[in-house]
């Protein structure tokens, strides 16, 4: 299970600029603000009474993100499945790097939970009241969604582009921290920086994303390591 840490470069990136640039705007402007607030325009031109924005419609700009986000990227999606390994050594390479995150993330949680005096994050304290109110289009974007958007961005385009450039170190760094920005970002908008402390926990799940990347050389794996993660996840939070 031996990651590669040489200053060895892969190969030229399969994403051109503009197919990056797509994916990027795709999530930071569309998911991050614009789609959001089509959704609720969508919602009160069905039903002018509604007081929160439809589940459909959010379902339906979610199933759009993972469309656009494929087939943006499909020449990365591409060379993964030439390059991907035997099933074999896939699923026992996810399977360790699973019980890696746990650990990891049990680690983490606790040094930021005591650092920032909370229990949780206010990412996960989110995602908790969601599952409650939302369950079932929750758990899609949990479990579906984002393992194949935010792989297909932060390993694809960041952590993939990079190591066409850099070593594995300075890659893993650039897109686990983005990664684990993303999970926080709206929390240091509030004011609230304490909640920082938590990008431990988030960026250390990134960087572990992306060894299973590395160790592939495909982008496939850190997909099945996201939706193993998010999907024990979500099952502990049902039970």
């Amino acid at each position: 299970m031996a990651v590669k840490l040489t200053g060895t470069r892969m190969d030229k990136a399969p994403l051109s600029p503009l197919r990056c640039l797509l994916l990027i705007l795709n999530y930071y402007v569309g998911f991050a603000y614009f789609y959001p607030r089509w959704a609720a325009r969508i919602t009160l031109w069905l039903n002018p009474w509604a007081i929160q924005t439809s589940s459909a419609v959010l379902f339906a700009f979610y199933i759009w993100m993972i469309l656009f986000s494929v087939i943006v990227a499909f020449p990365l999606f591409k060379e993964s499945w030439q390059k991907l390994p035997p099933l074999s050594k896939v699923l026992k390479n996810v399977f360790f790097l699973c019980i890696i995150v746990y650990l990891a993330n049990i680690g983490f949680s606790l040094i930021a939970s005591m650092l920032s005096g909370t229990a949780s994050s206010v990412n996960q304290e989110g995602l908790d009241q969601s599952m409650k109110a939302i369950p079932l289009l929750t758990a899609f974007i949990t479990v579906i969604y984002a393992p194949i958007v935010e792989e297909t961005l932060f390993r694809g385009v960041f952590f993939r582009c990079c190591r066409a450039k850099l070593n594995f170190i300075c890659s893993m760094l650039i897109s686990g921290l983005m990664f684990g920005s993303i999970h926080i970002y709206s929390s240091l908008l509030a004011g609230n920086f304490t909640d920082a402390w938590y990008l431990l926990t988030y960026a250390g799940i990134g960087f572990i994303l992306c060894i299973a990347y590395e160790q592939n050389d495909s982008i496939y794996p850190s997909i099945m390591l996201h939706f193993m993660v998010n999907l024990l996840g979500t099952l502990a939070m049902f039970l």
